[in-house]
């Protein structure tokens, strides 16, 4: 039996000062909670990108 697989888009925000890039800390997600990473969020089915982040 074949497993279907479904692309889930992303969008991602870099804001950067210099050298500086803001990141986030994963808090109280259960998911790599601790550690930093971009801000993101998943693209929902009729959303835009923007309204993702």
């Amino acid at each position: 039996m074949s497993k279907v697989q479904k692309i889930v888009p992303a969008a991602y925000l870099v804001l950067r000062d210099g050298h500086n890039i803001l990141l986030l800390r994963r808090f109280n997600t259960g998911y790599e909670d601790g550690k930093y990473s971009m801000i993101a969020g998943h693209v929902e089915d009729g959303e835009t990108f923007s309204t993702a982040l």
